[in-house]
């Protein structure tokens, strides 16, 4: 998800799902570059305790749900459910 320009067109886009889904916060120079971010992310995950993890997963279903306005029409999120 996190590579998608469709979901995300700017780096600064990402700030508000990371701080809501991951709860964390990345420099300056790490949001400046989508693998740093994906990369950093991906080991903090591995780190999660089975709760986090879970809690986290409750989160990013919470975020893109609601992102979808209108769940009879065709969206960004399709597929990613």
């Amino acid at each position: 998800m996190l590579l998608s320009k469709e979901l995300f067109n700017k780096n600064e886009e990402i700030i508000d799902f990371l701080k809501y889904v991951i709860r964390t916060e990345y420099k300056e120079y790490v949001m400046a570059s989508r693998t740093l971010i994906v990369a950093r992310t991906v080991r903090l995950i591995e780190e999660l305790s089975d709760k986090d993890y879970l809690d986290c997963k409750k989160r990013l279903y919470k975020y893109i749900d609601s992102k979808i306005i209108n769940p009879n029409k065709k969206n960004i999120f399709d597929g990613w459910l």
